[in-house]
């Protein structure tokens, strides 16, 4: 499987994401410059794999705080090895990765998927499809 990621501002998402951040975040209120995770194109295995709209859980991912991210471990592992910030959690409009210098390739790396607890799913996906490690880039 392969997805396909885009950090987008909430303000800049069309109505129909914006409504399924909103969603995802329940009671919180979401702000312009909030960064989303939002998926620009997946293929996999399954026929709704190739469908971006078939996705609920990944399809938009509001980082409005740090604890929110907590529950995506991939996502929010993912940003601690990029060395994002969380200053998203305290400052909307702050910079998200530190010391540029030394983040410069920006690669999150599982090499072992099974039994990780930054690759969530591990009956229904990791262990049916046998996947063996991850890695993103960005």
């Amino acid at each position: 499987m392969v997805r396909c990621f885009k950090t987008t501002s909430y303000s800049r998402l069309d109505p129909a994401t914006q409504q399924l951040a909103r969603e995802k975040l329940g009671g919180i209120a979401p702000f312009p410059e909030m960064k989303c995770f939002t998926l620009l194109a997946s293929v996999g295995e399954e026929a709704a794999w190739n469908h971006v709209e078939r996705s609920h859980r990944y399809r938009v991912i509001p980082m409005v705080s740090a604890d929110f991210v907590k529950q995506f471990p991939m996502f929010s592992q993912l940003l601690h090895q990029f060395g994002a910030s969380t200053a998203f959690d305290v400052i909307p409009g702050g910079e998200w990765l530190v010391d540029l210098e030394e983040k410069t390739y920006n690669v999150f790396y599982v090499p072992e998927a099974v039994g990780s607890p930054y690759v969530p799913v591990q009956e229904g996906f990791v262990g049916k499809y046998g996947i063996k490690s991850v890695l993103c880039f960005g």
